[in-house]
């Protein structure tokens, strides 16, 4: 604690007080006592602790700060604030607008500071376009009219309802998964925007009402519905910060999480007219409300990194308010304690626990701030390339160079690095230019990973050679065969009797042309010509008959674990049954992109290792490295493609899921004859390619450049 303050003279003769219109409540934050001022004019809050609060609440018009100060110093002279946290505290105070002045001028001149805060965000809101509020009306009354039926919706009953609804939503997406695939892909098409907008303006109303609804429910207050615009697209918004007031913690995070409840909902709802409806506007609305549901859940609200539900659930369960604010002030004073010298520096944590806590929240947000901002560039880009770079260009600006341009004035002309200026102009530029050298020039690990399956170098696949119903399995999976060794016999009825059949008409044909030599010898040759049509046939038949049974053609290990409980099964000709393996020597069978495979074809030399699926923590090395020079369609195994749980993605009209979408390179290695994992056929795995390092910045350029070839041809 600062006892005393140089900006003391400043504030000590103000007469001042909280406002008339200010309530004060008394709530618990992580097992300490807390005060929430709460404006009901303004709508404000702030938090304070015991010890600040005595201070404030003995502050009345007809007493000067300083006084209060002296009072506060006899009476409880072990908490009572210093004069650097007075200050501090009604500067805080009066920027939300929570104080009451006898004397406006000086107020005025003394909280300089709070004034240049609030005109640094009246220019920040008035810059941003992309982002500003408007109110419209306060739904206060009517929530409360509402009361008894929202009684009825936040009960066990509509629990269940919920969870009905949603669970039926998801067996919706699970049945028609492959269905859902192709439409998302083109959400983003002009011709569905209009469709996208109305499901986003249907979702996010619902979202906010489920916000205020709650809020309402369980004592809150909602006296705001307004109209945000966002990126120029209009959104309703509500005002549910009275939450604030909730004693019970569970109590705040449920309001926060009450949008996502309703989007929830309206998600399973959609997702079932989707499913049982076809092409038309029901379906296409349906479609574009289940995709604005989820993504928007997933991506945004539901994720506490983003300053959103899930931040304000995560702050409210941690009882850590001002998050996010508290984490980026932890980061500063690291970087002013450890970094510039200064000792005077004072963490916003109460404790240890919650200084790694904003520490670790903070530099994690700001890493998934930036993987969301790319992903929304590059989603925006696939349609609309210009408007994409646009974004891109001024979120470099706004998140790049405008601190940059801060940090590099705070070294320069700030007057708290007074004496340590030449340290924090070493530290500062010494780490920026650190950074610079290590991105630009210090090589970092560099590879191409592609998936693959292990294959026996001598396999074959055994097929059906006739139609028919399986009838016995004669060697069990993982028996060694040899060749010619029967391994399935396959049963055809009507086969048998279309034989018979045969065989009598042959019978008939050879009385009928013996009673002709006696009678009527000109009848002989069509008679003759028919036997012969009818011995081709049997032939034929015969020839199905001996396919049924289906015996190894090579000598190996019999590989076909599913089809013994496969018995009285239907089979078409040309099914594949199972595998011929042998156990000798394996390679394995991985494919690349085209654009992974660029790095392969320009003669660098790699070498690399094998990880399989179920022992990913040993490295079987591989040698012999081959690629086949050609693009290729048809995966070697479906566990590569979508539909197997791969990254390929692959065809909707291939039932197999081995037809990729794009064309890609298929890479052959070898794998050792004594390897540390066991080795089986058609076992998934990552196989990895170290290529010589790489500086930092070359792997991003690289990355980059292939990304805008591949995705917008440039």
């Amino acid at each position: 604690m600062r006892t005393f303050s140089e900006s003391w003279h400043r504030v000590s003769g103000l007469e001042v007080s909280l406002r008339p219109s200010v309530d004060v409540r008394k709530q618990r934050f992580r097992g300490e006592d807390w005060y929430v001022l709460h404006d009901r004019f303004n709508n404000r809050f702030f938090r304070v602790r015991p010890a600040a609060y005595a201070f404030v609440a003995r502050l009345t018009p007809s007493r000067t700060v300083e006084e209060v100060w002296h009072e506060c110093l006899e009476v409880i002279p072990d908490t009572a604030p210093g004069q650097e946290e007075v200050v501090t505290l009604l500067s805080q105070l009066h920027v939300n607008e929570l104080l009451y002045f006898t004397n406006v001028p000086d107020s005025e001149r003394i909280f300089s500071r709070g004034q240049k805060r609030r005109r640094r965000e009246l220019r920040a809101q008035l810059m941003n376009i992309l982002f500003f509020r408007m109110r419209l009306f306060d739904p206060q009354d009517l929530l409360t009219r509402l009361l008894p039926v929202l009684e009825r919706v936040f009960s066990p009953l509509g629990l269940l309802v919920w969870l009905v609804v949603v669970a039926l939503g998801l067996k919706a997406v699970v049945d028609n998964w492959d269905a859902l695939l192709h439409p998302a892909a083109g959400v983003l098409a002009p011709g569905n925007l209009p469709w996208l907008y109305l499901a986003l303006l249907l979702v996010k109303t619902v979202h906010e009402a489920g916000h205020a609804m709650l809020c309402r429910h369980l004592g809150g207050e909602v006296h705001t519905v307004g109209l945000m615009i966002m990126v120029f697209i209009p959104l309703p918004y509500v005002d549910a910060s009275s939450s604030w007031q909730l004693r019970d913690r569970k109590a705040r995070a449920l309001v926060g999480a009450g949008g996502m409840i309703g989007e929830a909902f309206v998600a399973g709802l959609a997702a079932m007219i989707w499913a049982a409806t076809g092409a038309g506007t029901i379906h296409a609305l349906a479609f574009n409300v289940m995709i604005a549901a989820s993504v928007s859940t997933l991506v945004f609200n539901i994720n506490p990194l983003l300053r959103f539900d899930g931040y304000y659930i995560l702050s409210d369960l941690l009882d850590i308010p001002n998050l996010y604010q508290r984490s980026r002030q932890q980061i500063v004073h690291l970087a002013e304690r450890w970094g510039f010298g200064d000792l005077t520096s004072a963490s916003p944590s109460e404790n240890r626990s919650e200084a790694l806590w904003l520490t670790g929240y903070g530099l994690a947000s700001q890493a998934y701030r930036m993987l969301v901002l790319l992903g929304i560039v590059l989603v925006v880009a696939d349609e609309f390339l210009v408007l994409g770079i646009i974004i891109a260009l001024g979120w470099m600006v706004t998140l790049v160079l405008v601190p940059l341009v801060r940090f590099l004035s705070f070294l320069v002309n700030s007057p708290k690095l007074a004496g340590r200026r030449l340290r924090a102009l070493t530290v500062g530029l010494g780490g920026l230019g650190g950074v610079v050298m290590a991105v630009a020039a210090l090589p970092l690990p560099y590879g191409v990973q592609a998936s693959g399956v292990v294959e026996s170098r001598h396999h074959a696949q055994v097929f059906s050679g006739a139609p028919g119903f399986i009838a016995d399995v004669k060697v069990s999976s993982g028996r060694q065969v040899s060749e010619g060794d029967e391994l399935v016999v396959l049963t055809d009825r009507e086969l048998a009797f279309d034989i018979a059949i045969v065989e009598a008409q042959l019978a008939q044909a050879a009385a009928a042309i013996d009673r002709a030599r006696n009678d009527a010898i000109a009848d002989m040759e069509p008679m003759a010509r028919r036997q012969e049509a009818l011995r081709r046939k049997l032939d034929a038949l015969r020839q199905r008959q001996a396919a049924l049974t289906v015996t190894a053609s090579q000598p190996g290990v019999w590989v076909a674990p599913a089809l013994a409980s496969h018995r009285g099964t239907w089979v078409e000709r040309g099914v594949v049954l199972g595998f011929l393996v042998s156990p000798d020597a394996y390679r394995f069978s991985a494919v690349l992109t085209q654009e992974e495979a660029a790095d392969l074809f320009d003669g660098t030399s790699a070498s690399g290792v094998v990880r399989l699926r179920g022992q990913a923590d040993t490295d079987v090395p591989v040698g012999n490295l081959h690629i086949i020079p050609f693009e290729q369609h048809r995966l070697p195994s479906a566990v590569l493609g979508w539909q197997g749980g791969g990254h390929i993605a692959t065809a909707h009209n291939d039932p197999e899921g081995r037809t990729s979408r794009e064309p890609f390179f298929q890479i052959f290695a070898d794998l050792p004859s004594i390897a540390p994992v066991t080795m089986l056929h058609g076992r998934s795995g990552v196989l990895r390619l170290d290529l010589p390092w790489q500086p930092l910045a070359w792997q991003l350029w690289h990355t980059a450049s292939q990304v805008m070839q591949k995705r917008y041809r440039l």
